[in-house]
């Protein structure tokens, strides 16, 4: 992540480089969301966050303990606003609760604000989360201490998304659960893992937030179709935007319409990559 032309390293982050602010990237980290309402339990584990400003979008990194090992996983959010001072980013949008993220430049100040979400006041979400509240957390740091590993395993997700910029994926085949992608010269077989659905939609009246099906049936249709890469905004004739892309062992396939309708995401494990002759 180069900094910018004639600002120095010391500039664009702070001193122990949990915040760093570049002029179209921007990395922050903490180990512990500390609760603005003294009422309210903080929370802690590891995060990290690298955005794009490319890309209009967030990795979101956080690792935690479980049964004595370090469990780390990532997300993808999208950057709804991204201004000289501050960086707003839509994070976990499920019908109990809706996530915000607040990255200020000024203050060198990372927010994340918790509010009720479509159906907080149902029995259902007031079982799990009680009554509906809005609950503002700041990221800080309970131990200082380098996490190169976990920036390189954050760093690493980013880069496989920048480098699918303007490449698209050529559905050729999909047989028994199998899919074959053309991809920059190479060919791509992968099975298919889970297929997905996410509620995103008040007008869906089924309270479940995720659908998951049989099979990965999308790519069928989509056969002999090139396909946007992840960061692709436009819609084909039925008005939907899909898209694809790969990041480690996985491949995957998404299609939604709008941000306030369901998307389907048909997730393939790569079985083989091979160089087209």
């Amino acid at each position: 992540m180069p900094p910018l032309s004639g600002q120095t390293k010391a500039e664009s982050c702070n001193k122990d480089l949990s915040f760093c602010w570049f002029e179209d990237s921007v990395r922050v980290s903490g180990d512990i969301w500390v609760a603005q309402d003294k009422s309210e339990k903080s929370i802690e584990v590891s995060t990290e966050i690298n955005c794009l400003k490319s890309l209009k979008l967030c990795a979101r990194a956080k690792s935690s303990m479980f049964l004595g090992k370090i469990v780390t996983n990532a997300d993808f959010y999208q950057i709804i606003r991204w201004d000289s001072n501050q960086i707003t980013v839509r994070g976990e949008v499920d019908p109990c609760e809706t996530e915000t993220y607040l990255i200020n430049k000024l203050d060198r100040t990372v927010f994340l604000v918790s509010a009720p979400g479509e159906k907080a006041n149902t029995s259902g979400c007031k079982g799990i989360l009680g009554e509906p509240k809005t609950v503002t957390y700041k990221l800080g740091h309970k131990q200082r201490r380098m996490r190169l590993a976990y920036f390189i395993f954050l760093s690493t997700i980013l880069s496989a998304c920048t480098a699918q910029q303007d490449k698209s994926w050529l559905i050729e085949s999909y047989d028994n659960s199998v899919i074959t992608v053309q991809h920059e010269g190479n060919t791509y077989k992968a099975r298919c893992d889970v297929s997905r659905s996410f509620n995103n939609a008040p007008s869906v009246a089924d309270p479940n937030d995720v659908h998951v099906f049989k099979s990965c049936d999308m790519a069928i249709e989509l056969v002999g179709t090139s396909v946007q890469p992840f960061e692709g905004t436009q819609k084909d004739a039925e008005g939907r935007i899909i898209v694809m892309w790969a990041v480690g062992s996985t491949l995957a396939l998404r299609s939604w319409r709008d941000e306030r309708t369901p998307w389907r995401e048909d997730e393939f494990v790569i079985t083989s990559v091979t160089k087209k002759p």
